[in-house]
Order: C-alpha cells, then structure tokens, then sequence
C-alpha cells in the first residue's frame, strides 16, 4: 500500500511539473517627455481593454520595430497563417494582442494594413504580465 502512495505521490508531482506556463513582461514605458505613455492613468486606460489576460486569447509578441504604425485597437491579420486580433498595445519591442483567432506564426508578418503598417513576430507568444516602467518620480504621473 505504501509503495501505491508513493507512486501516486511521484506521478502526481511529475504530472504538475510537467504543465508549467510561463509568462512574459509586457512592458510599457511611462515618462511625460517620450515613452509609451505620459501618464501612468492613460496606461492604466488602454491596459483595462486588454480584457481577461490569463486567457489563452490574449498573448506577448516580440518584434523587431514596426514598419509604419499600429494603432491601439487596430485589428491584425498574419500574413501566412491569417490568424487575426486586436492590438492592445504595441511598444517598440512589443506586441500586445487581445481575442486572438487561430495561432500567428513566429517570423511572420502582422498586419493592420498588409505590407504598410506591419510588425514581423520573433516568437510565438506567450501569457503576458503587465508592466508600467516610470522613468521619473512618481508624482510626475499622478
């Protein structure tokens, strides 16, 4: 009976180890002379639009810099996998999309409009965890 407990114990933990999820830092940078945003509350603003963001629909993507510009909630397309979205934010290194369908494609390009406002992906995705990096005293924000 002991050696059962045991190895239930054993699988069990294996089991737990094994389904692990990461997440990466989203983040965005809050500074009243260049940044993401100028303040903190306007952040705090476009972030609430993201929805549920533990959802499997709404994930991190790297890139490179963004050829013309995407809008907070512009809608995305990916060029060779037609997954589609909402941009919650984009940063210079970051993409931030809400209500993903289907699965975009690491090397791809992402679209608001094809080939002129786009950002090519560097990875698949990942869970995102929110974060405002302030560049000056806090008062500065409030």
């Amino acid at each position: 009976m002991k050696k059962i407990i045991c190895l239930l114990t054993v699988l069990l933990a294996t089991s737990i180890a094994t389904n692990s999820y990461s997440a990466t830092e989203f983040i965005s940078v809050i500074n009243s002379s260049g940044g993401d945003f100028s303040l903190l509350s306007t952040w705090e603003g476009v972030m609430d639009n993201a929805g549920n963001i533990t959802a499997s629909d709404c994930k991190v993507f790297s890139h490179n810099g963004a050829t013309g510009s995407i809008q907070d909630g512009a809608s995305v397309t990916g060029q060779t996998s037609g997954a589609t979205g909402t941009v919650i934010h984009a940063t210079a290194t970051q993409v931030l999309i809400d209500a993903i369908s289907g699965t975009f494609q690491s090397g791809e390009q992402v679209f608001q409009t094809e080939n002129v406002n786009y950002i090519v992906i560097s990875d698949a995705g990942d869970s995102p965890i929110l974060v405002a990096r302030l560049e000056q005293s806090i008062s500065d924000y409030l």
